[in-house]
């Protein structure tokens, strides 16, 4: 058997591991942005819509792996795929470009931009996201729905997923330049706000996994021998707990931590009263008699 074989078949068994690990967390953050007031109302849009995306494209990378014929279903979910991930990019690049204008520039009707942000995400991204039908280039390639591994796949994979990757990636550094500077006389306590709190740290996920996927990309297009194959899969793999990740860093918030314990407590005391209330009933009745 020979190494693509292998891959494709191990790919197989981790992608839907990894996919039902993230569904499962994308569908616990929802839940918490949506039952808890864990975060200010612009950071918590933006995570709950990362966490659809990633719910939908966990989806979208489990269904196929349960047809024989992956050819023409992932002609869709390709798409889905490939859409859900730049969707997020987008997101993560609506919070760094928030804290710039919030912290730097002093604005604070920020909110206002949000329609903006999300027509970028979702109406606009999906039409641009479309143009590689022209070309048939969604398929099943290393395992996955993706764009294929060929010479149009890879045009579209470096001018509608990397380019934007890149360009994002290179705003990221040069805003957290800018904050850094602009709040270098402040204690440390104020950068992890903004990298914790601010949601800065919900980017930071999303353009580590895009320096390290792009350059494996850019070897394979020199070198796709075997150990490359295999690091490509085990980045696919990582971006695939996207969800996860994005799960872990919302607990780490001290204020979510505090927020849901809050919760818990409470609904701990009103079942206690509600309890005491009743056993307090009972007795009553009990004297009654």
């Amino acid at each position: 058997m020979g190494c693509t074989e292998d891959i494709v078949l191990i790919a197989n068994s981790v992608i839907i591991i990894v996919s039902v690990i993230s569904l499962i967390a994308s569908i616990g953050v929802i839940t918490l942005c949506l039952i808890a007031d864990i975060l200010d109302e612009f950071t918590l849009k933006i995570v709950m819509y990362m966490s659809i995306n990633d719910l939908i494209r966990s989806c979208g990378l489990i269904i196929p792996l349960c047809f024989e014929s992956k050819d023409k279903i992932c002609i869709l979910f390709g798409y889905i795929v490939v859409y859900t991930f730049i969707s997020n990019v987008v997101w993560a690049a609506s919070i760094i470009v928030t804290l710039y204008i919030v912290i730097i520039k002093k604005y604070r009707n920020y909110e206002r931009f949000m329609k903006y942000w999300f027509i970028a995400a979702y109406p606009l991204l999906a039409i641009i996201q479309a143009i590689p039908y022209a070309t048939n280039s969604y398929g099943f390639d290393g395992g996955m729905c993706t764009l294929k591994d060929d010479y149009y796949g890879n045009i579209w994979r470096f001018t509608l997923l990397y380019f934007p990757y890149w360009i994002f990636l290179l705003l990221a550094i040069w805003i957290f330049y800018k904050l850094h500077k602009a709040l270098k006389g402040s204690d440390s306590k104020t950068l992890n706000s903004i990298v914790l709190k601010r949601g800065y740290i919900y980017s930071l996920i999303i353009f580590v996994m895009v320096i390290f996927l792009s350059a494996v990309r850019i070897i394979q297009l020199f070198a796709n021998n075997c150990a490359i194959m295999y690091m490509s899969f085990s980045l696919d793999s990582i971006l695939g707990l996207h969800g996860l990740l994005n799960g872990i860093a919302l607990v780490c918030n001290k204020n979510v931590r505090y927020q849901l314990k809050y919760k818990f407590c409470k609904n701990l005391i009103n079942k206690s009263c509600d309890t005491s209330s009743f056993s307090a009933g009972l007795d009553s009745g009990r004297d009654l008699n």
